[in-house]
């Protein structure tokens, strides 16, 4: 069996669910801390001037080591139609404009909080694109924290604790670990391959590692299932 953990980030790039749809078991990690400089309540799209802008979802001024499993959306603002004020950037000539701008509107607006929010979100595009990954929050996992020795943290307890044999882990975390503690407890650590994925964006200069939503602005549908599921 495959695991992969990442924080459930807001509408995450392509290689998100690339890596997802390569695990048997994906764990939204919506314990870790909400950083606001961090992808739990932010991404980017293309923006006409710019070249690219940030889509935000408003939280409050909580404390500093607030969970993004706890950290509360500011729904004192209209957030959702603020999003979909930014995306009329893609009105024009984006041919999935009106399909995407469905989905968001079939997006519950009145979740308290961004964990509740980014899984929603993350399940919602999971399903779209067919990804069978079974999709699990740490908070919900009744597992008392592990003591994170280094080398191994939260993966290798997670993996111990659900029986896989094999960890997949981001491409730029290969610093992280040390994969011979991986070994002595009968894990595979393996690195995620990036694969620059380009695509025709109109008039618009591609910008690689947009969200999501860029790519399904103007890509069919089929055609970024088959390359959620490319291997090289």
């Amino acid at each position: 069996m495959k695991l992969g953990l990442m924080q459930p980030y807001l509408f995450p790039y392509i290689e998100y669910f690339r890596m997802m749809a390569g695990c048997d078991i994906w764990i939204a990690f919506d314990t870790a801390q909400f950083s606001r400089g961090g992808w739990a309540n932010r991404n980017r799209i293309l923006d006409r001037n710019k070249g690219w802008s940030w889509l935000t979802i408003p939280v409050r001024r909580d404390g500093l080591e607030t969970s993004i499993a706890d950290c509360r959306i500011d729904n004192s603002k209209n957030w959702k139609a603020q999003i979909k004020e930014k995306l009329r950037v893609y009105e024009v000539e984006a041919p999935n404009y009106k399909y995407v701008i469905s989905l968001l509107d079939n997006i519950n607006d009145n979740q308290v909080y961004l964990g509740d929010l980014n899984f929603e979100i993350i399940n919602s595009i999971k399903s779209i694109f067919n990804i069978d990954t079974e999709l699990i929050r740490l908070s919900d996992l009744d597992f008392e924290p592990p003591v994170l020795h280094a080398g191994g943290g939260w993966p290798l307890f997670l993996c111990n604790k659900l029986g896989a044999k094999t960890y997949i882990n981001a491409a730029g975390g290969q610093f992280l670990y040390d994969s011979s503690i991986f070994e002595k407890s009968g894990v595979q650590l393996v690195f995620h391959k990036h694969i620059d994925v380009e695509y025709e964006t109109g008039s618009f200069k591609f910008i690689s590692d947009l969200s999501i939503l860029d790519m399904m602005m103007w890509v069919d549908f089929d055609v970024i299932s088959s390359k959620i599921r490319r291997k090289k």
